[in-house]
C-alpha cells in the first residue's frame, strides 16, 4: 500500500510540475520569439511614435511573434493585419509587396504600428487611449465608435466591457500586460 501511495504522490507531482512548467516554457519561448524582432519593432514602433513595448505587446498578442502566422480571417503576419487593411495601409505608405506576393516581416510590422497610431490618434485626449486604439484594432475602428455612441461614451463602454469576461477586453489586458513585461525586458530603448 505505501508503494501504491508513494507512486500516486510522485504521478501527481510529474502532472503539477508539468501543469506549471509547460505554459512557463511557451510564455518564455513566445516572450524570446517576439524579442528576436526587437530592432525591427523598435523602429517600425518610433516612426509612429508609438512606445517599442506596446508595439512587441500587440505582436505577442496578435501571432505570438511567428511571422507566418494567419487566422482565420486570412489576418496574416507578426501584427495580424487583414489582406484590405494592409493593402491601404500599403499604398499610403508606398510599400510593394514582394515578389511572391507577401509583405516583408518588417513591412508587416511597419503596417501594423501605423494602423494602431492611426487607430488610436482619434482618442489622444482620452485617458484610455491606448485601450481604445488597441479596441480599434481588434475590432475595427467603426466597430469601436458603434459600440461608444450605443452606450452612451467611452467610458461607459470600457467600463462594460472590464465586468463582461467574455468580452474583448482579456485581449486589452493581455497587450497592456505584455507592455509591461518587454518594457521591463528591454528598459523601453
Amino acid at each position: 500500500m505505501k508503494k501504491r501511495t508513494f507512486f500516486l504522490a510522485l504521478a501527481f507531482l510529474a502532472v503539477a510540475v508539468a501543469v506549471i512548467a509547460i505554459p512557463a516554457f511557451r510564455f518564455q519561448t513566445d516572450l524570446e520569439r517576439v524579442s528576436s524582432y526587437r530592432i525591427q519593432i523598435e523602429h517600425a514602433a518610433k516612426g509612429e511614435g508609438l512606445p517599442p513595448s506596446l508595439l512587441a505587446a500587440l505582436v505577442f498578442a496578435e501571432s505570438r511573434g511567428h511571422f507566418d502566422a494567419v487566422s482565420s480571417v486570412e489576418a496574416f503576419g507578426l501584427c495580424q493585419l487583414l489582406p484590405s487593411t494592409a493593402a491601404e495601409i500599403a499604398e499610403r505608405l508606398g510599400l510593394s509587396p514582394q515578389a511572391d506576393g507577401g509583405w516583408s516581416t518588417s513591412d508587416n510590422l511597419q503596417m501594423g504600428a501605423h494602423y494602431l497610431a492611426r487607430v488610436t490618434r482619434p482618442y489622444a485626449d482620452d485617458p484610455e487611449a491606448v485601450a481604445l486604439g488597441l479596441l480599434c484594432y481588434r475590432l475595427g475602428p467603426g466597430a469601436t465608435a458603434r459600440a461608444i455612441q450605443d452606450e452612451g461614451g467611452a467610458a461607459v463602454w470600457l467600463k462594460g466591457l472590464r465586468q463582461n469576461k467574455q468580452s474583448v477586453w482579456p485581449y486589452v489586458d493581455q497587450v497592456l500586460h505584455m507592455q509591461t513585461v518587454f518594457a521591463a525586458h528591454w528598459s523601453d530603448s
